[in-house]
């Protein structure tokens, strides 16, 4: 009997987490998963990825590469990936908060268009509507598929701050954290039209299919963390673990098939 395929995406907490190639054995949370379940693990993780990729290369993956659980953890809203006009290359270059890295990382005009994006182009309540699309997209493209699957938050990605925020009539809004002043431009913008771009943010919120989630609206990987791995700032062996205790009981709570 041939063993159960578990394919897991995201950026560096699913890739690595920290950990050097002898913790990952024994730490890592896609490890442990795997090893829990007797499965074979394919891991297209890959540090930095923007959630673009994550929801590209999964989709890609998927094509020709069948699998009996999808386990994603979503990355940062504000990473983006670069690729140059070099024809039939694919290589990428990373960008996070206006740092780049991977390929020509020391490339004058890459570090120009990381700094003007991020500076002139980094539009956070676009990104947070892209990526609640790309998560809706993916969702709806795997339960096509029959596909089962998990999604986690490596960051909280804005989502605790859209949670809180509420428009009171004639006392105007509520619980409003600092940057949900700046992205949502609060005190330059009429209350008609700040309650119109957020009840688009909030209908979205809405439409993720939560059950299919670790804990959309509480949890998320790295801010949660309690230890360090190798790195010395990703999530260390105790959050891992208590990672896959969650991914456990999702499983088991929502009757997900893996034979063991």
């Amino acid at each position: 009997m041939s063993k159960p395929k578990i394919l897991f995406a995201g950026c560096s907490h699913t890739a690595t987490s920290g950990f050097n190639e002898e913790n990952r054995i024994l730490y890592h949370w896609p490890q442990l998963l795997t090893t829990h379940y007797n499965a074979e693990c394919n891991n297209i993780a890959i540090g930095g990825m923007s959630n673009e990729e994550i929801f590209l290369r999964t989709t890609e993956e998927l094509v020709d590469q069948p699998a009996d659980l999808v386990v994603v953890m979503w990355s940062a809203i504000s990473r983006e990936w670069a690729y140059f006009a070099d024809n039939n290359i694919d290589d990428f270059s990373i960008i996070n908060n206006g740092i780049p890295a991977g390929m020509r990382s020391t490339d004058t005009n890459l570090q120009t268009y990381a700094k003007l994006h991020y500076a002139q182009f980094n539009n956070l309540y676009i990104k947070l509507k892209k990526w609640l699309l790309l998560t809706i997209s993916l969702e709806n493209m795997l339960k096509n598929k029959n596909i089962q699957y998990i999604f986690i938050k490596g960051f909280d990605n804005l989502i605790s701050d859209f949670n809180n925020i509420a428009y009171v009539p004639n006392s105007g809004f509520i619980n409003v954290s600092t940057d949900i002043k700046f992205i949502l431009d609060i005190k330059n913008r009429s209350d008609d039209y700040i309650c119109q771009k957020l009840n688009i943010i909030k209908k979205l919120m809405a439409v993720v299919d939560r059950k299919n989630w670790i804990e959309f609206d509480n949890y998320q990987f790295s801010p949660a963390k309690f230890d360090f791995a190798d790195s010395g700032h990703h999530p260390g062996p105790k959050s891992n673990n208590f990672l896959v205790d969650k991914l456990i009981n999702h499983i088991n709570s929502n009757k997900l098939t893996i034979a063991k």
